[in-house]
């Protein structure tokens, strides 16, 4: 009965989130690929090119019953700084029924986080672990690469679809180390639907630890804009 509730208060908040930024927001996603049939197949979300705490507002291109079923069955992996600032944790905490926070290290949080996962979790992800800054660099001035620790997740989600989104960017809208977000600005990205199976065939033979993202990144560098 508890849990059912709470189900019903994040169905409640998400569905809030799209009402209000369909207004404040206007959002377009271009999509590469044929569009799912039905977005109850999509088991895993990659967003590339990390740029912002306030990615959450992609959800506003989604429609209302995959919402419903975030709200019951999603698993976001966050990062313990981001916790710890004020609007992070109200939005991740209110946002899935599991929050697995990580530190930057591949260690037993990151353990802890694969061994949490079902198999009717849907997880949303940002692979390269890190935002990126004004200048285009991470917060150490270091370039935006994608961590291996995406290979394990595609693992865990091998026979289910995922969709690739990748970011325009979020700067406009609140970029690294600022709190209050600017309001009606296009939020925009491209999407593709992919067959977890058939994306890692592809890499058949290979080392997936070094060709997934590479991969990834050069798909990123050509897609987001």
């Amino acid at each position: 009965m508890l849990s059912s509730i709470k189900n019903q208060v994040r169905y409640g908040f998400l569905a809030g989130l799209k009402l209000a930024g369909n207004v404040v927001y206007p959002s377009r996603l271009d999509w590469i690929s044929e569009e799912p049939e039905s977005w109850s197949d999509v088991s895993l979300i990659l967003i590339l090119n990390h740029t912002s705490l306030f990615e959450f507002v992609y959800g506003v291109s989604l429609p209302y019953s995959f919402l419903r079923e975030l709200s019951k069955r999603l698993i976001i992996p966050v990062a313990a700084s981001t916790m710890k600032n004020p609007l992070g944790n109200f939005v991740f905490s209110n946002l899935a029924p599991k929050t697995i926070q990580l530190t930057r290290r591949r260690d037993q949080s990151w353990l802890k986080f694969l061994d949490s996962i079902d198999s009717n979790d849907i997880c949303i992800f940002m692979p390269e672990g890190r935002m990126k800054r004004l200048d285009g660099l991470d917060k150490s001035g270091k370039p935006m690469t994608i961590k291996t620790g995406v290979v394990d997740l595609l693992e865990r989600y091998r026979g289910k679809k995922m969709v690739l989104v990748y970011s325009s960017g979020l700067h406009h809208v609140l970029p690294p180390g600022k709190h209050v977000p600017k309001i009606f600005q296009p939020i925009l990205a491209k999407t593709e639907l992919l067959s977890v199976d058939s994306y890692l065939k592809q890499f058949e033979g290979q080392n997936l630890y070094e060709s997934v993202p590479k991969d990834l990144e050069e798909r990123r560098d050509r897609y987001c804009f």
